[in-house]
């Protein structure tokens, strides 16, 4: 296989990992990105939880040496076949803003319906995905099409312009936000990667 194209790719790594895969893909040259969470009434001094369990981001560019594969708790990087596919460089600008404003961000179950939207006010401004509405709060939920998961933050909804030519929009009750959607794993992989 090949060199990768520059960009932002999915690692699949082994449970609770996901710390010591970023440190040692830091270390190698990568530009490692691992997404967390606390969870409401946690602990201060609690670790905070991967956003996406089992995965890390990891940008590759010029100056990184060392396979990816070869890392310690790495399994493989996501693709299709044996063909790693890298990540829309918008969703992880989705994660980076929604986690860079100090809002609670948490895993959410992916929906394939609902209405579609921008932020056009606010720390989120420009930002675009699913408007759902829990318990009388409207949040706005982001996928990561290659892992199939997604995350959510609450918003105001004045914050809110839809971009679906016939808006759907999508109530949800507590036990459906409760059970995050963890899911199979991709059925698409790209093993011996990088």
């Amino acid at each position: 296989m090949g060199r990768l194209d520059p960009g932002w790719y999915a690692v699949q790594v082994r449970a609770k990992s996901e710390t010591m895969v970023a440190a040692l893909l830091k270390y190698k040259g990568y530009e490692p990105f691992l997404p967390k969470y606390s969870k409401p009434g946690a602990n201060r001094k609690a670790e905070p939880h991967p956003l996406f369990p089992g995965y890390v981001f990891c940008r590759i560019g010029e100056s990184a040496s060392g396979l990816i594969v070869t890392t310690p708790g790495v399994i493989q990087l996501l693709g299709i076949g044996n063909v790693p596919q890298a990540v829309p460089e918008f969703e992880i600008d989705n994660l980076k803003r929604m986690l860079a404003t100090g809002l609670y961000c948490a895993p959410w179950p992916r929906y394939e319906v609902g209405m579609r939207a921008r932020l056009v006010n606010g720390p989120l401004r420009g930002c675009a995905g699913l408007i759902v509405k829990t318990e009388g709060d409207t949040h706005l939920v982001v996928s990561v099409e290659l892992l199939r998961r997604s995350v959510s933050v609450r918003i105001e909804r004045e914050w809110v312009e839809a971009i679906s030519p016939t808006p759907k929009p999508m109530s949800v009750s507590t036990t459906a936000r409760e059970t995050v959607h963890s899911g199979p794993e991709p059925a698409f992989s790209a093993r011996g990667a990088r």
